[in-house]
């Protein structure tokens, strides 16, 4: 059962377009800082138990195909031990944005997912 709180469509701001959410900051992060971690392999001390969202669970149990290629795309970055992590990911913002507006359509607040 989803809770109350992930499935309200309506929590204040709107979903960012797609120029909004693969924005680079000055210091060349994303603006969706750590949303990549719902897809990287499970590890709850550095994760902080991303894959343990009711919104990531959904999303896995809809999209199971997405869900794959993103974990194999941003393990691959993760593995390669790559500095700049942030141009790496650029290459497949595409599909993470996909992944931003399924589950914000789940009613999950940008802070929550980007968190």
């Amino acid at each position: 059962m989803i809770s109350e709180d992930t499935t309200n469509p309506d929590l204040g701001s709107p979903i960012l377009s797609f120029e909004e959410f693969s924005l680079r900051g000055p210091d060349n992060r994303p603006r969706y800082e750590n949303f990549f971690l719902f897809f990287a392999k499970a590890d709850p001390e550095a994760y902080d138990g991303y894959h343990d969202k009711l919104c990531y669970k959904k999303f896995i149990a809809e999209n199971p195909e997405l869900n794959q290629i993103l974990n194999n795309k941003v393990q691959a970055v993760i593995d390669s031990k790559i500095l700049s992590r942030s141009k790496s990911f650029k290459e497949f913002d595409d599909q993470l944005y996909e992944a931003y507006k399924i589950m914000r359509g789940y009613g999950v607040s940008d802070e929550e997912l980007f968190g």
